[in-house]
């Protein structure tokens, strides 16, 4: 008979209602899997030695928070241009530069991408002359856009505190929405809350900035923030 629990840690997060993420770091010096305690039963259960080893060293990310100046965002059914995530902006971005300073290809086709809507993982074929994105199994096209970025004022970052206390800093583009958010409302021009959302992701989240809060708009989550 076999018991298994998934274990909490820093590395894993949970998606409410939706699944859960571990934390790899991109240049995969670590590779963590889901942790999950297994108990077995029975006579021969006391002399099986563990699979596991005994202890596991601690992963600190020291990756540099180095914000890029561009971002990449395609063309949804509506109209409006939704942000690619930071993980397939840098694909991109990389791709872009090798095409126009190293005479790379202008068609080129991306990892897989796994998609939001239906959790499918899709490869696209990127066009930079035409500025398009072609799905290579549906040929769905939709236009693509580099746009420039402008730095958080003061150079300042903004944290939400997740599930284990853990401070995790907030992706680019959610960085540049809280802090024209904050100055609007510092300055008296606009409202004390402001909506965000997430690259790749449907939820919407308020920052109220009375109270120093994120809220899950779906689910009624929430979270503390900080600015520093």
């Amino acid at each position: 008979m076999f018991i298994s629990f998934i274990l909490q840690c820093t590395q894993v997060t949970k998606r409410e209602g939706f699944c859960y993420v571990v934390d790899n770091p991109v240049d995969w010096t670590y590779a963590f899997n889901l942790p999950v305690l297994i108990v077995t039963y029975g006579p021969s259960a006391a002399s099986r030695l563990s699979p596991f080893p005994l202890s596991i060293p601690q992963y600190i990310d020291n990756e540099p928070s180095w914000n890029a100046p561009f971002r990449w965002y395609w063309r949804q059914d509506n109209g409006n241009f939704e942000p690619y995530n930071d993980t397939i902006n840098e694909i991109l971005e990389n791709f872009y530069e090798h095409w126009k300073f190293n005479r790379g290809l202008s068609e080129v086709v991306t990892p897989p991408v796994t998609r939001y809507i239906d959790d499918t993982p899709q490869t696209y074929q990127i066009d930079f002359q035409k500025n398009r994105q072609m799905n290579t199994k549906t040929s769905y096209q939709r236009l693509i856009d580099r746009r420039p970025l402008q730095k958080p004022a003061d150079n300042l970052n903004w944290f939400y505190c997740n599930e284990h206390g853990n401070w995790i800093r907030y992706e680019l583009l959610v960085q540049n929405q809280i802090e024209q958010g904050f100055q609007s409302y510092r300055s008296g021009q606009g409202s004390s809350t402001v909506d965000i959302h997430f690259p790749g992701r449907p939820e919407t989240y308020e920052i109220n900035f009375l109270r120093g809060q994120q809220t899950n708009k779906t689910s009624s989550a929430i979270k503390n923030i900080k600015r520093e």
